[in-house]
């Protein structure tokens, strides 16, 4: 109704209650459910039934929304008309005149308040106006009317010429009807327009909610995490001051202890052995990020820079040969896997001489320096030497998986030094069952025990029975040394790194296992690291090896099952999950004074570098130290 929706609106505020009753239940149910901010509004508390929309309660907040919003207005008046379509088409498709002149007809058969508000909705103002006019002068009962005799036959006249209409007139009508109709669903697709929008509004709405919602969640986790990190800096520096305080005590002991230390050295005239350098140096930790970073061009321009200014600097030159390993330089390797290992050769380090000299033989099988430098290591392997001889043997096992060729050239040289070099380091030993019981008696206490449990003392690092088991086998060097070999060789087929642990003892160490088990590694952590650095620390006389991991690496590790399993053995320590494993593991190096083996700098626990770390590396070589 385009000429005249202001005028309509206005004239049907006062009959809202009479709007509403006259909408059939089903009709404004349909038309709630489709409207999801009215039906919030309207159905506060209820369902969306027709017996609902009966409701006192229900009409009068949809009076009350329509009070407020004109375009509800407007559409109720259409639900109205489509409610009502009987009394619409005789009020919509009669004159003025027929109008008037059939109003108590009209309110005698559908009411007076129908009648008006239908009137009302009618696009003409003269039709309005009689409405208006209806309001004023409320309906008699057509039987108290008088009717003149002049008045009926003027009716019986209309009805006998009602079939003569003409087809001009209804034509007009029709097009009149039709215009109707296409204003109503103007008006239809105008409110379902403003409908979407007001949907719009609200979806969008909603999603920015659960946005701000995500930011609050976000925030209370870096909350926590910063509370977190606060509370162990605190922890830490409580820790610290305490060291501090327990060095100031100790200090005036330990410069007494100098003094005596300096005289006793001044009266010495023989040159002592140098000591081994404990902690690696500073320039490690930066050749490292370079590595990792994928810099190799400057972690090799910064090497041969160390290589200039300490050509002897055995460290040095390990990072060297790692990084000429990953960029993929064969020759410049290969010299300095040849030098690394006369180098340790001559140090004493007969194993990992050994070690380098079949990644020098991988890298060139045919090379002549790298076949001379291999047998003059060989050559100075004392063969009584069942430590040096089962690490070599590791060594060669791994060559002929890794490099079928350079393993050829390897044998042919150690059948040049002598047939009794075979099988003492090619040779598959004769193993016992691992559950067989054995009698070994240290000289103070006699024990059975069989080759499972002497490798598990070793695993969960139960020194105690280690060391009776040493003294065992030490017994039997003199009473039944075939049992002792066999004894021997059997740990060494199972596991020949528990041998070095169980023959020599040693230093402790300390592992940081989730350092470990992460390295080089985006996806899952890798059990197998921790257990390649623990074989190779027990190779080289390393014992007891204490393994820390993180509360959550079990459920991060490639093998769930097995590091669970150790973890219930003792052989690896795992934090609490309210502790971080850092903490534990800079504890315990300063309980027992030893070194820690990660990548780690652990400034959070160690901010004063007190602690040696030892640096590593894995490859498909195997395991690299950088202690020495």
């Amino acid at each position: 109704m385009p000429g005249s929706r202001t005028d309509t609106v206005e004239s049907l505020m006062p009959h809202l209650p009479e709007l509403v009753n006259g909408i059939e239940p089903q009709i404004l149910t349909r038309f709630l459910k489709d409207a999801d901010g009215l039906r919030s509004a309207v159905l506060r508390g209820f369902r969306a039934t027709a017996q609902t929309v009966k409701m006192p309660v229900v009409r009068q907040r949809l009076i009350k929304e329509a009070e407020k919003d004109r375009v509800l207005l407007e559409m109720l008046g259409v639900l109205w008309i489509d409610s009502n379509r009987a009394l619409w088409a005789r009020v919509s498709l009669s004159s003025v005149k027929e109008l008037r002149n059939s109003l108590d007809e009209l309110g005698a058969e559908y009411g007076a308040s129908a009648v008006r508000i239908a009137m009302l909705l009618d696009d003409r103002q003269s039709v309005m106006r009689l409405g208006d006019k209806l309001k004023a002068e409320p309906m008699r009962p057509s039987a108290s009317r008088p009717s003149s005799p002049a008045r009926k036959v003027s009716q019986r006249e209309k009805k006998a010429a009602a079939p003569r209409i003409s087809a001009e007139q209804l034509t007009e009508e029709n097009r009149q009807l039709k215009d109707k109709v296409r204003q109503l669903q103007g008006r239809i697709r105008d409110i379902e327009r403003l409908m979407e929008q007001r949907e719009h509004g609200i979806h969008q709405a909603q999603v920015d909610s659960r946005s701000l919602k995500r930011q609050i969640a976000d925030q209370q986790r870096q909350v926590e995490k910063a509370e977190k990190l606060a509370d162990r800096l605190r922890r830490g520096k409580e820790a610290a001051d305490e060291r501090s305080v327990a060095r100031e005590r100790e200090l005036k002991q330990a410069s007494k202890e100098m003094e005596v230390l300096r005289a006793e050295a001044a009266v010495k005239e023989s040159p002592a052995k140098p000591a081994p350098e404990s902690a690696s140096p500073s320039w490690v930790n930066v050749v490292a990020a370079m590595v990792k970073q994928g810099d190799y061009g400057a972690a090799q321009a910064f090497c041969e820079t160390l290589k200039k200014m300490s050509p002897e600097d055995l460290r040095a030159r390990l990072a060297l040969e790692h990084v000429y390993g990953k960029i993929g330089n064969r020759e410049a390797r290969l010299e300095e896997c040849l030098w690394i290992a006369d180098q340790l050769s001559k140090r004493g380090q007969l194993a990992r001489a050994c070690a380098f000299c079949c990644r020098a033989l991988e890298l060139s099988p045919e090379n002549h320096g790298a076949q001379v430098q291999f047998r003059r290591v060989v050559e100075k392997i004392k063969l009584s030497d069942d430590f040096v001889a089962s690490a070599v043997r590791i060594v060669l096992s791994r060559l002929r998986v890794s490099s079928p060729p350079a393993f050829r050239e390897a044998h042919k040289v150690i059948k040049q030094l002598g047939k009794q070099y075979v099988p003492a380091l090619e040779g598959q030993p004769k193993a016992l069952h691992v559950d067989k019981v054995l009698d070994l008696n240290d000289g103070r206490r006699a024990m059975q025990i069989s080759l499972r449990q002497m490798i598990e003392a070793a695993d969960t690092n139960d020194v105690e029975l280690v060391e009776f088991i040493r003294g065992g086998l030490h017994t039997l060097r003199g009473s039944n040394p075939g049992l002792r070999c066999s004894i021997i060789e059997s740990l060494e087929a199972s596991d020949r790194s528990c041998v070095e642990a169980i023959m020599r003892g040693g230093q402790p160490v300390i592992v940081d296992g989730s350092n470990v088990a992460w390295h080089e590694s985006r996806d899952k952590a890798r059990l197998q690291n921790i257990l390649d650095v623990r074989r190779e620390l027990r190779s080289e006389g390393y014992f007891p090896v204490y393994i820390y991991v993180d509360a959550a690496l079990p459920y991060q590790v490639d093998q769930q099952s097995a590091l669970q399993n150790l973890i219930d053995t003792g052989a690896v320590l795992a934090a609490d999950s309210r502790t971080d494993a850092d903490e534990a593991i800079t504890a315990q190096a300063r309980l027992l004074s030893c070194p820690v083996i990660t990548n780690d700098r652990m400034a959070d626990w160690d901010p004063e570098g007190e602690i040696v770390k030892f640096r590593f590396d894995l490859d498909r070589s195997g395991v690299t130290i950088y202690d020495r």
